[in-house]
């Protein structure tokens, strides 16, 4: 539902919306993030199949991951890539980044990206989260439930929902009537190559230094909207941006935070 109201909103992009003669639906992308779409409801089908002897032809739509970027692109009829992405808690973002290559790369002149998850539906999430020591927060108080980047983090909250952007070179944009918020100047994407819960930091500091060298930003963000999932990891986020921002000698006065203490963890 999440989902199909962000893209409903994202794609008021102009008065006639996708219809607009100046849009070559050949020409549009799709680039959906999540962490595991529908992959959790497998263990219900699972179990239908063991009680039945048969499965739900229908759910397949439900499971698959790549229906989140594939459906999109049949209701609105378009014939460009649609790719659902699955990179855990950067998927979103990382949906954004390919978006942005597709437009640079000449492939696409619209990408519609962004990311969405639905984890409070499923137990078998919150019980992942459980079983990771120090994860979850256990704080009953809303205020402190989730406490980003704290000396003495209480633990993550899972949440639920979606987000959705439209991306276009600047030529089309100019033929758009939407409103346009923001120029996406840089990107950058790595990995630590160590532990999935316990990173090493290299790979946060690698990404922003790619970011900075793409968008030429020599003089540094104002403001930056971290991971900070409010687990002990925000310490090594921390570090690391700090360090990228000391590397590059930024003065500038540059404000980190995150949103997730009013969304949740998604």
């Amino acid at each position: 539902v999440a989902m199909a109201e962000a893209m409903s909103q994202a794609l008021a992009i102009d008065e006639s919306g996708l219809l607009n003669p100046h849009i070559d639906v050949d020409r549009i992308g799709f680039y959906i993030g999540t962490v595991l779409a529908g992959a959790s409801d497998i263990g219900a089908d699972q179990e239908m199949v063991l009680r039945r002897g048969r499965a739900d032809g229908r759910s397949i739509r439900k499971v698959d991951p790549q229906t989140l970027a594939s459906v999109p692109s049949r209701l609105w009829h378009t014939h460009g890539p649609a790719l659902t992405l699955i990179t855990a808690c950067s998927a979103g973002t990382e949906a954004i980044a390919l978006g942005g290559d597709q437009i640079r790369s000449g492939r696409v002149d619209i990408a519609i990206v962004g990311g969405t998850d639905a984890f409070i539906m499923r137990p078998i999430m919150v019980k992942y989260f459980e079983a990771l020591e120090g994860a979850l927060s256990k704080e009953e108080n809303p205020e402190e439930a989730l406490r980003a980047y704290d000396q003495n983090p209480t633990g993550t909250i899972i949440s639920e929902g979606a987000g959705i952007l439209v991306l276009a070179t600047e030529d089309m944009a100019r033929k758009l009537s939407g409103k346009k918020i923001a120029k996406l100047a840089g990107w950058g994407s790595s990995a630590d190559g160590e532990d999935p819960i316990k990173p090493n930091g290299i790979g946060t500091a690698k990404s922003l230094e790619l970011a900075f060298q793409m968008a030429g930003m020599l003089k540094g963000p104002g403001y930056i909207n971290g991971h900070g999932g409010g687990t002990h990891g925000d310490g090594i986020e921390l570090d690391s941006l700090l360090a990228t921002l000391i590397k590059y000698e930024i003065k500038k006065r540059t404000a980190i935070n995150s949103t997730k203490p009013s969304t949740g963890n998604m």
